[in-house]
C-alpha cells in the first residue's frame, strides 16, 4: 500500500513537471520541427540557413534568434525558450534565464518558466 501511495505521488508529481512544461516544450518541438527541413530554400522562409549540428554532423535547419541571450524568467519572454544559464540547475531550482541563441535541437535543455527549471532534456 506504503509503495502504491509513493508510485501514484512520483506519477502525479512528474505529470505536474510535464503540464508545467508545456509551453517550452511546444516551442522546442517547434523548433525541432524546423530543423528537420532539408530543403535551402524552404529553410530560408522559416529564417533559417541548412547548418551541421549534433556530435553525428547530420544536416539541418537552424534559426538564429534575434533576441538570444535576452535575460528572461518564461519563454513566453523569448523568440525561443528561455534557458537556465546554469548547466547543473535541477528541476524546480530558481536560476537566471537567457533566450535561446538558435534552434539547434541537440544538447542540455534546462527550459525556464517563472524563473523556475520546468524540464531537463537532453537531445543528441
Amino acid at each position: 500500500m506504503k509503495i502504491q501511495l509513493i508510485t501514484v505521488g512520483l506519477m502525479l508529481l512528474l505529470l505536474y513537471v510535464i503540464s508545467e512544461a508545456v509551453p517550452t516544450w511546444e516551442k522546442v518541438q517547434k523548433d525541432s520541427e524546423v530543423a528537420q527541413i532539408k530543403d535551402p530554400i524552404i529553410c530560408a522562409q522559416q529564417g533559417g540557413t541548412i547548418k551541421r549540428v549534433c556530435r553525428s554532423g547530420i544536416q539541418m535547419c537552424v534559426v538564429q534568434f534575434q533576441d538570444a541571450g535576452k535575460s528572461c524568467t518564461d519563454s513566453s519572454e523569448c523568440q525561443g525558450a528561455c534557458m537556465s544559464v546554469r548547466n547543473d540547475a535541477r528541476l524546480g531550482d530558481s536560476v537566471e534565464g537567457a533566450c535561446a541563441s538558435s534552434s539547434e535541437p541537440c544538447g542540455l535543455f534546462l527550459p525556464l518558466k517563472d524563473g523556475k527549471v520546468a524540464a531537463r532534456m537532453w537531445a543528441d
